[in-house]
Parts: structure tokens; C-alpha cells; sequence
């Protein structure tokens, strides 16, 4: 049977804008990586100025590269983001332990930030299978005929919603796709929950066969109840 969703128009701009941020900062730690391989005098001289050993430099190379690497791969981009981000949370503790000037200490986070912001959610489902960008596209319209004021972004290297707060994402992996819709609401429909394989704040349903529209419409409603409850709270302090 032909699925009836159509699927939502990538903007090549968009699409291209989204690359060229993303390839940008992995180009730019991919020749970092090399350098410390190579080990110029001025790397050298560096690593050392900044408290480290001349003997760790071919190894943080190491781990640079194969952080980058995990990161420019679809299937694995959100493990080498969250990598990349320790790593550059690592140089920004280490300038800030030196004394060194503002420049090198914010350039690690704007490097982190472009990471973990890179892409549009259209980019993610575009560089996906025919068969999980199809899956998501439905999860995706659901989410937003339920909360089309949700903020759609992408975070740690998936798609999220955000409405006072993060509501729900998803995400697509090599033999599944997951929700996350947070643990409470999935404490509330833990009944209808039963078929699928679950963990703390994930709901993993096979490529092929989303999520009931009527199931994730009632979590992505938990999740918005909960975030305004805590916004109300908040204000009333």
C-alpha cells in the first residue's frame, strides 16, 4: 500500500546552507588532527605552552580524527558530536587554565556550537534512506499538526522540538528509528508501549512502521502539558 504523505520540500539553499556549516568546522579539525600527527615546531611549541607533553600530541590527533570522522558519517553523527563536544570542552578547560586570551578560549565554543546547530531538520531527512526519511516525515507531521507552534531544531545532531522547553525528536540509526518523548509520558502511556522495545526517555520502532499518529499525538500533549506546568510554576516564584 502507497503511504499518502507527502513528503515536506527540502530548499536546496537550506539544504546546502546546512552542509557547507557543517563540513566547515569538521574540515577545519580534520586538518588540526593531521597537524598533530605531523608535529610542526609550532604545534609542538603550543601543546607544550599549554602544560601538555610533547608525547600526547600523536594521540590527541588520533582521538581528533577519529571523533571527526564518527561525526562526518550519517549513522554515527551524534556520537562523534557529543565526542567532539567533550573534546572541545577539553581545549576551552585548558586555555582558561593557561590564561590565554578570550579569542582562543571562545573559539572552541563557537566551534562546538556550529556542531551541535549545523544542520535543519530538512538536511537530516534528506541525507537519510528512502525508507526512514518516509518513517520520519510522519512522525514529523504528527508532532506538528499537535504543536505547530513547537520550535523545530536540531540538537546534539537530531531533530527536536521545543515548546518552553524540549518537547520530543526523533532520529533514525541503522536498523531502527526512536521518540524521544521524555520518561514521564512514556510512564502515562506505558500500556500502549508495551510492543515497542523502550529505555529511559526512548521509544525504538522498527524502519518502516512509525509510531501510531494517535500514540505519538497523546505523548507529544503530555509533553506540552508538562513544560507549561512547569513554566506556570516557574513564573509563580
Amino acid at each position: 500500500m502507497e503511504s499518502n504523505i507527502q513528503h515536506a520540500p527540502v530548499s536546496k539553499k537550506r539544504l546546502w546552507a546546512g552542509r557547507i556549516i557543517s563540513w566547515l568546522p569538521a574540515l577545519f579539525l580534520l586538518l588540526d588532527g593531521i597537524m598533530k600527527l605531523v608535529k610542526p615546531a609550532p604545534v609542538v611549541e603550543a601543546t607544550v605552552r599549554l602544560g601538555y607533553s610533547e608525547n600526547v600530541i600523536v594521540p590527541l590527533g588520533i582521538v581528533l580524527l577519529v571523533c571527526t570522522f564518527l561525526y562526518l558519517i550519517t549513522r554515527t553523527s551524534v556520537l562523534g558530536a557529543i565526542l567532539l563536544t567533550g573534546y572541545l570542552g577539553g581545549a576551552v578547560a585548558t586555555h582558561v587554565r593557561a590564561g590565554e586570551e578570550i579569542f582562543s578560549i571562545g573559539f572552541p565554543i563557537i566551534f562546538g556550537a556550529l556542531l551541535c546547530t549545523a544542520q535543519t531538520v530538512d538536511d537530516y531527512l534528506a541525507a537519510l534512506p528512502e525508507e526512514a526519511r518516509a518513517t520520519l516525515e510522519k512522525i514529523r507531521k504528527t508532532i506538528k499538526a499537535v504543536a505547530p507552534s513547537a520550535t523545530e531544531v536540531i540538537s546534539y545532531q537530531i531533530p527536536m522540538y521545543k515548546h518552553h522547553g524540549m518537547l520530543v525528536g526523533f532520529a533514525a540509526f541503522k536498523d531502527h528509528c526512536s521518540f524521544f518523548p521524555g520518561a514521564k509520558a512514556m510512564v502515562t502511556y506505558k500500556d500502549e508501549l508495551k510492543a515497542y522495545k523502550t529505555s529511559k526517555g526512548t521509544i525504538r520502532f522498527p524502519i518502516g512502521k512509525p509510531l501510531p499518529a494517535a500514540l505519538v499525538k497523546k505523548l507529544v500533549k503530555t509533553r506540552i502539558a508538562e513544560n507549561e506546568a512547569a513554566l506556570n510554576r516557574k513564573e509563580r516564584r
